[in-house]
């Protein structure tokens, strides 16, 4: 049975043969999004268009592959003054571990399921899939690096574990450490997403400094 995608429009839903079509495109619209503050560019464009329609075909074919998560686990490392979910700035000592695929879902300790955060937001999201708890508790979409994040950790955990090519029916029985279903596949226009990177008004901030040095860890 062919996965479609969970927005409601009056444009026909996209179509997937199985999980890991979905997850390539939804990366590839991540790809966009990310073309799309680098280059200052605060409405999609043909070139964002044409950007995710190559990166599609390209993961699809095999022909790139998404990064693992060196490069943010090295900025985590080095950004340690700031909550990496709400980005209010403290001290080291003030920040607690997340596990960002929780432990009693089968999360480990290893570098690339762990961040930062103050206590507010661990106490908050608790063991919720990441996604899902920005969706109906935070209602407001994530920092650009913790999309990134969280889409190189499922990427990475449906590789190792199987999942590519399962489908809608099979994704839904499976005791996963994510809510599948809160991948987010399209992506509000960027200057609607991410308006302080835009703003002509506004110094940039601790926060925004950080999302900044991480626009191309998307790769």
């Amino acid at each position: 049975m062919e996965m479609t995608d969970n927005k409601k429009s009056s444009t026909k839903r996209a179509k997937y043969n199985n999980f890991g079509e979905l997850l390539y495109y939804a990366y590839a619209n991540l790809q966009m999004l990310c073309y799309a503050l680098g280059s200052n560019t605060p409405k999609y464009d043909k070139k964002c268009y044409m950007i995710r329609a190559k990166a599609y075909k390209a993961y699809k074919e095999g022909r790139w592959n998404i990064h693992d998560l060196m490069q943010l686990n090295v900025a985590k490392i080095k950004e340690n003054n700031f909550c990496w979910y709400c980005g209010k700035e403290m001290p080291p000592s003030k920040l607690t571990i997340d596990h960002v695929f929780p432990r009693n879902k089968g999360g480990n300790n290893d570098m690339d399921n762990i961040i930062m955060v103050c206590k507010t937001c661990n106490s908050s999201k608790g063991n919720m899939d990441l996604f899902e708890w920005y969706s109906k508790v935070q209602k407001h979409w994530p920092p650009l690096n913790i999309l990134i994040h969280y889409m190189k950790n499922i990427y990475q955990y449906s590789k190792e574990n199987g999942l590519m090519d399962k489908h809608a029916e099979e994704m839904d029985l499976l005791e996963l450490p994510f809510n599948w279903r809160f991948i987010p596949i399209h992506y509000p226009q960027p200057e609607e997403i991410f308006p302080e990177c835009f703003s002509k008004t506004t110094e940039p901030t601790q926060k925004q400094s950080s999302y900044n040095n991480i626009y191309y860890f998307v790769e």
